[in-house]
């Protein structure tokens, strides 16, 4: 049994990460635990060397100072077991990251780039005693197999999507995700479907109420995950973000006619997201772009493929109106995809765990006592410092940054300014006010409660309905309520 230290930032919010996360560690059949990058010295105060392997999981971004600060970088470099890293959101500053896992001596990466377009990412030349293996960005939840989820005829919305309006520079496929919430709509509008589609940050759902909100959607809409632009250096970004803050109403076309035009598709990222998996477990039925998701889900077999004109919306809204032809859907992808061994998170740990134990070196085994390193852990977390973490920003955002200050302060002053003047009281006043009101207030009538619903042996429903009057003119008789009724 190996003993492996996993470096994360689990927020909470995302299931998707909480699941990863856990495979990696409570799925794996050695001893793997996840080491504290908070309070924000504690990697510091741990002994890397108890470790057989050490894993940068991707959402340690590998090139930024954040958590793996220069001092924890260095002790990082020096660990002579097996270092491992995975990597997500490959398509941007590409060269920095490559750069990383070179100075830090990454022996075994997880990429999402597929089989095939590995080496035009991660060259050979570049990393030569890098093991490079392709893994998926999600795989099936288990605890969503035996979610209990609606009829399809009694849920809430025909259509449902969640998304986010991402950066342009990502190309295509990632400007996707925006725009087929934005056309969807209006090329299905004449079929009058309920639909509950947005990409707006506010709308977005995570834990429980992303599950219910899931199950809730007859269909789902959904398109490859990935991007098609690779920005190497950084440059089409930058130029971008300087574009649109130049002009703000700039279109997608018109930046990628400029910027990434010739990049566009070099490098295919193109591969199926976590949430077709979770729709599919939930028996929810998928309408996507066409595309290829990564192999595994078949058009008119696991998916309703819509195409990128719409020029199927008709077939594609009639299969969502017709329940018998979405229930053949629904349960092919359920039983072939979401019931497949090979999708589950299970699989995916194991996977890992086999891979680093056919990677690591006889003399990168250390043997150290679990209970030795589970003690070294909690001491680590208990000498730690809780400090703030620098948070840099980009200078091409801190002028803009800036001028948000300012308008916010501006906005601020106006709605003072604005404002009626307070009214001048001070505590002593308002006292000697609360007693005139109390002064002026009848006396309460002594009579309990008890006495109450005791008094004449009626009990207190034969008084509430004494004389017709009912409870509401009892409670506002005399305008004295029913508090100090009761009192």
């Amino acid at each position: 049994m190996l003993n492996i230290g996993v470096i994360c930032h689990d927020a909470g919010n995302a299931a998707t990460i909480t699941d990863h996360i856990a495979a990696i560690t409570h799925g794996s059949p050695h001893h793997a635990k996840v080491l504290p990058v908070w309070p924000s010295n504690s990697l510091l105060n741990l002994d890397f060397e108890l470790f057989d392997a050490l894993i940068i999981h991707y959402t340690i971004v590998a090139k930024d100072h954040t958590f793996l600060t220069p001092v924890v970088r260095k002790k990082f470099a020096e660990f002579t077991g097996l270092k491992v890293a995975f990597i997500q959101d490959e398509y941007r500053f590409i060269n920095a990251t490559i750069d990383a896992l070179g100075e830090l001596g990454i022996g075994l990466l997880f990429t999402c780039v597929p089989d095939g377009e590995t080496d035009k990412v991660y060259s050979r030349k570049k990393l030569p005693t890098t093991k490079v293996l392709n893994v998926l960005t999600g795989y099936v939840p288990a605890n969503l197999l035996g979610q209990p989820v609606p009829q399809y005829s009694h849920r809430r919305y025909d259509v449902g999507y969640r998304s986010r309006k991402v950066p342009m520079w990502l190309g295509e496929l990632g400007w996707e995700k925006y725009r087929i919430s934005i056309e969807f709509p209006e090329a299905i509008a004449a079929y009058r479907l309920r639909l509950d589609i947005s990409c707006r940050e506010e709308d977005r759902l995570y834990g429980q109420d992303w599950i219910r909100f899931t199950y809730n959607c007859k269909a789902f809409l959904g398109v490859e995950s990935g991007a098609s632009v690779f920005d190497f250096t950084g440059d089409i970004q930058s130029q971008v973000e300087a574009h649109q803050e130049r002009d703000p109403n700039v279109t997608f076309e018109e930046l990628q006619r400029l910027y990434f035009c010739e990049q566009e598709g070099k490098i295919r990222l193109n591969q199926i997201s976590p949430r077709c998996f979770e729709a599919i477990a939930l028996r929810t039925l998928l309408v996507l772009f066409e595309g290829e998701y990564s192999g595994i889900l078949k058009p008119w077999r696991h998916f309703v493929p819509l195409k990128k004109d719409y020029s199927n919306i008709d077939e594609v809204a009639a299969v969502i109106l017709d329940q018998e032809r979405a229930g053949a859907i629904i349960d092919a992808a359920y039983k072939e995809v979401a019931l497949n061994p090979k999708y589950s998170f299970d699989a995916f740990g194991k996977y890992v765990a086999s891979s680093i134990e056919s990677t690591i070196l006889p003399e990168q085994r250390r043997l150290s006592d679990p209970e030795t390193i589970d003690r070294a852990i909690v001491q680590a977390i208990e000498q730690g410092e809780i400090r703030a973490v620098p948070i840099s920003v980009k200078p091409s955002r801190q002028s803009a940054i800036k001028r948000l200050r300012e308008r916010l302060r501006e906005r601020l002053r106006a709605l003072r300014s604005a404002m009626p003047p307070r009214p001048k009281i001070g505590l002593r006043p308002l006292g000697e006010r609360l007693r005139a009101l109390r002064s002026a207030m009848p006396p309460r009538p002594k009579i309990g409660l008890r006495q109450l619903v005791r008094y004449g042996g009626s009990g207190l429903r034969q008084l509430v309905r004494y004389g017709g009057s009912g409870l509401r003119q009892l409670v506002r008789y005399g305008g004295s309520g029913l508090r100090q009724l009761v009192r």
